[in-house]
Parts: structure tokens; C-alpha cells; sequence
């Protein structure tokens, strides 16, 4: 699983806007209490250039009927506004 959507990063001072950035979470880490994502951004699900990294936490789901942990990063990132409008890929 990963997202797609617009995306805006600014670069040497200019903005740049990719069409269909793809978003993957790169590694999770954690407790019961509090998971840790480092997420990167690439430019196209080719995945040929890393545009942005960036680096999240959220309180996991425990309960028996609970979704894995990446499937729960992938819920929260798109609870946030910069990814509210990020479609599953």
C-alpha cells in the first residue's frame, strides 16, 4: 500500500509540483503506546527519485480486531491535512 496525490515542495525557492506523488512509509517503529514513521515522497510511483522525507508518529490500535500497523500509519497520514486529499494505491 502506498498513497498518491498532488504534491508541493519548494526547492532552491521555487515551487515544485509533482502530479502523482507516490507516498510510502519507509520504516515503523514503536511501542503500544506511540509508533514512529519515517515516510518518503518520490515523484511518481517508479520510485526513481526521493522529492521529500518526512517523519510522523501515532498511538496503534491494540485491539484484537485492529488493522496492522502500516495500514494504521497509512489511516493517520490521511487524517492530516496535507494528505486528506491522497488517494490508496
Amino acid at each position: 500500500m502506498a498513497l498518491r496525490k498532488k504534491y508541493n515542495i519548494e526547492v532552491y525557492g521555487k515551487n515544485v509540483e509533482f502530479d502523482n506523488a507516490y507516498i510510502e512509509i519507509k520504516s515503523l517503529n514503536g511501542t503500544k503506546d506511540n509508533m514512529t514513521m519515517t515516510i518518503q515522497v518520490y515523484d511518481s510511483d517508479q520510485k526513481a527519485n526521493v522529492i521529500d522525507t518526512k517523519y510522523y508518529s501515532y498511538t496503534p490500535d491494540e485491539s484484537d480486531t485492529s488493522v496492522n500497523n502500516f495500514k494504521q500509519g497509512y489511516n493517520f497520514l490521511k487524517t492530516l491535512d496535507e494528505y486528506k486529499d491522497a488517494n490508496d494505491c
